[in-house]
């Protein structure tokens, strides 16, 4: 397999170093999204479609927060506070604002096992 995979440390932020419609699929499991700002999801959403060639797909399976958290609940709140270190995450995203990001870079959302409160 080595002849056929490539491992790259990179910067996440910056645009990726690929030509547009360069793969065939990408699969992310909790790599992406927790470590962006909502103003960035955009332009990172941009950049996954940009380098899969079309057709492609893109699965991921992301540490995202729950529709029912509330920043207003205290307990939500010290939850998250007592998690997020464990993630290595910087940031919290629900998934909506991704799945937003995604559909407005040309990407069609299907949703897969998703775990509901």
């Amino acid at each position: 397999m080595t002849d056929r995979l490539q491992f790259k440390v990179d910067n996440h932020h910056d645009p990726l170093d690929y030509p547009s419609e360069t793969f065939d699929g990408c699969f992310s499991f909790q790599a992406v999204w927790p470590f962006f700002k909502k103003e960035g999801l955009d332009l990172h959403a941009r950049e996954m479609y940009r380098v899969l060639k079309p057709g492609a797909r893109y699965a991921c399976s992301e540490y995202l927060l729950t529709p029912f958290f509330d920043w207003d609940n205290e307990k939500h709140v010290a939850l998250h506070r007592l998690i997020l270190p464990t993630l290595a995450a910087t940031q919290s995203m629900y998934p909506a604002d991704v799945c937003a990001a995604l559909e407005r870079a040309g990407f069609r959302i299907v949703l897969v096992g998703a775990v509901e409160e």
